[in-house]
């Protein structure tokens, strides 16, 4: 419905349930409600009579807190790509290292095979078949391991600088877009929806896009660092810093 397209977004802390919508005609207001708890209810909107804000407007203070200063644009790009450099070295080492677990499976499995063809195996077959095909399998999920790589982004400064555009002005896009283009952004930020606290009337969320936590992380620490964002290294890394490591400050 365009006028709650929060609906089996905002989720009930208390249950667990996903909250759904109604439209009480005579006052012409929307609200959004848990079907399982008592008072877990909210005007979509918030109203001149209404004692709290209503679930829209809670909705975009949340987005405020994902938004980053156009002024701190050019240092997280420094700092995400050196983290993203960091990381995809990581991962063809990973790769690296599977890749030769795979070559010491494929050889067992070659050894393996030779010496039941010459009857060196003494057991049976079907314990051969079982040795065998664990083997195979093992190999399998190596393979799969290595294909599970994620793709190198072809053009790092671009996706980075429309991400930006977006998170600064994040609220204004997702009260100007039409009902889908708000469910794609709601779902983008929060993969799992928001969950709503309805007894201290305040929105909660357990997973949040990476990506976008980690320029919230960085615009946070940035604003409260006099001599600018602190450095990355690779044993002091955004992410890690979101882990509860202390980071180190410096200019850049």
């Amino acid at each position: 419905h365009p006028d709650r397209p929060l609906v089996g977004f905002i989720v009930c802390s208390e249950c667990g349930g996903k909250m759904t919508g109604y439209e009480v005609k005579k006052k012409k207001l929307n609200y959004y409600k848990c079907l399982k708890c008592n008072g877990a209810s909210m005007n979509a909107e918030t109203t001149p009579k209404a004692l709290h804000k209503g679930a829209h407007e809670m909705f975009l203070d949340f987005l405020n807190k994902y938004k980053i200063k156009p002024d701190i644009f050019e240092p997280f790009k420094l700092q995400f790509k050196k983290y993203y450099n960091y990381v995809r070295e990581d991962e063809q080492e990973m790769k690296k290292n599977i890749a030769q677990k795979v070559k010491e499976k494929e050889i067992e499995l070659y050894t393996l095979r030779k010496n039941f063809a010459l009857g060196k195996i003494k057991e049976s077959e079907e314990f051969y078949q079982q040795l065998k095909s664990e083997l195979e399998k093992e190999i399998v999920n190596l393979q799969m391991e290595m294909g599970n790589e994620p793709e190198k982004i072809s053009n790092l400064d671009f996706f980075i600088d429309k991400s930006l555009v977006f998170l600064s002005n994040s609220p204004k896009l997702w009260v100007s877009t039409n009902t889908d283009g708000k469910r794609v952004m709601q779902y983008l930020l929060f993969p799992e929806g928001i969950k709503y606290n309805y007894k201290k009337r305040q929105y909660l969320t357990s997973k949040v896009n990476e990506y976008f936590e980690l320029v919230a992380l960085f615009s946070t620490y940035s604003e409260g660092n006099e001599k600018g964002v602190f450095q990355f290294s690779s044993k002091n890394s955004l992410i890690v810093a979101r882990w509860g490591v202390e980071p180190q400050t410096s200019g850049l």
